[in-house]
C-alpha cells in the first residue's frame, strides 16, 4: 500500500513529485545522508526543493510502528504551521508499506530563499550573531514558537541550531522534527 499527497497549488509538479516512484527516481544535489534517509536538493522551474527520502525505518520492529519517522516529520511540520510556527512550505509527502511493514517514504519542502541554519551562521562567523538586536529578535521568535508548541503539549525533542533557519530579514523557521511528540502528563 502506498499513500502519496501532492499539496494543492503544486499540480504543475505532478511529473516530478506526483508519486513515490517519481520522487525516488529524482536526481539532485546530495545534502545529507544516513543509514535510513537522504536529503537531496532539486531545482524545477527556477525554484529549489528539498527532498527527504527514507529507505528504511530502522531495524527490528521499527518497520511496523504505526508512525515512522517520515510520517512524524510531515505531521509535525503540519502541526507547526497550524499553530503559527514558521516552517518551509510542505509540497508533497507519503509512504509505502508492504504487509504492514514500512518500505519507503518521502517528504518534499520548498526552499526558503536566502535562509541558512544557525549552526552554519556560527560556523562561518556571521557578524549578525554579534548584533545584540538581531540575536534578541531571533531569540524572541524562538521563545514564541516553542511556547506555542508547549501550549499544545508538544516537545520538539531535537531543538538545535542546525534545525533553525533564519532568512535575510531575520525571520526564524523550524525544520527537521521527526522525534517531536505530544506529552499527556502534567503541564
Amino acid at each position: 500500500m502506498a499513500g502519496w499527497m501532492l499539496e494543492a497549488g503544486y499540480g504543475q509538479l505532478k511529473q516530478e513529485f506526483g508519486s513515490l516512484d517519481a520522487v525516488f527516481a529524482l536526481q539532485g544535489e546530495s545534502i545529507t545522508q544516513d543509514a535510513c534517509s537522504e536529503v537531496i536538493r532539486v531545482a524545477i522551474g527556477g525554484v529549489r526543493y528539498y527532498v527527504k527520502r527514507y529507505h528504511s525505518a530502522g531495524v527490528g520492529l521499527r518497520r511496523y510502528l504505526p508512525r515512522p519517522r517520515v510520517r512524524a516529520e510531515w505531521q509535525n511540520l503540519r502541526h507547526f504551521s497550524h499553530w503559527g510556527v514558521p516552517v518551509p512550505a510542505l509540497v508533497a509527502y507519503g509512504l509505502e508499506r508492504r504487509r504492514g511493514a514500512f518500505v519507503r517514504g518521502a517528504m518534499i519542502t520548498q526552499e526558503l530563499v536566502g535562509a541558512e541554519n544557525l549552526w552554519m551562521l556560527d560556523h562561518l562567523g556571521d557578524p549578525r550573531l554579534q548584533d545584540r538586536h538581531w540575536v534578541d529578535r531571533v531569540s524572541r521568535q524562538l521563545a514564541v514558537a516553542t511556547m506555542a508548541m508547549h501550549l499544545h503539549h508538544f516537545a520538539h525533542n531535537d531543538l538545535k541550531w542546525r534545525n533553525l533557519l533564519v532568512n535575510a530579514a531575520g525571520d526564524l523557521f523550524f525544520i527537521d522534527c521527526p522525534t517531536g511528540s505530544f506529552w499527556w502528563g502534567p503541564s
